[in-house]
């Protein structure tokens, strides 16, 4: 058990605990295309799990380019997911803030710089 207890205990609407379930039996409510949010700025306050998960799938299927998706992160997330998406191609455009080596280089194409884009 964690400093935080356990994942039951801190449930407090139990019919929720079915919904639980591993990252990779995630992959089936994502398509190309979607919106994602996700939170950031520390190494504790952003998705870990889930967005592995999804790299991990595109990897293993080969579908490098064919599984994008639209970001709205408000701060700095970790390599191992954001700089990771970037190099499988999974990031069609990234708001508002953009960090990882690979997004620095400029490996992604001119649409990805949503904010620079006058709308």
């Amino acid at each position: 058990m964690s400093d935080y207890g356990t994942l039951e205990s801190r449930v407090r609407r139990k019919s929720l605990l079915n919904k639980v379930m591993k990252p990779e039996d995630t992959i089936k409510f994502f398509s190309t295309g979607q919106n994602l949010v996700w939170s950031g700025f520390t190494p504790a306050g952003y998705p870990k799990a889930v967005p592995i998960a999804l790299a991990d799938h595109v990897e293993k299927n080969n579908l490098q380019g064919q599984l994008k998706f639209n970001l709205f992160i408000g701060a700095s997330v970790g390599a191992e997911t954001e700089d990771r998406w970037a190099t499988l191609d999974m990031i069609d455009r990234r708001w508002p803030y953009q960090t990882g080596k690979n997004i620095a280089k400029g490996k992604l194409s001119a649409a990805y710089w949503a904010d620079k884009v006058k709308w």
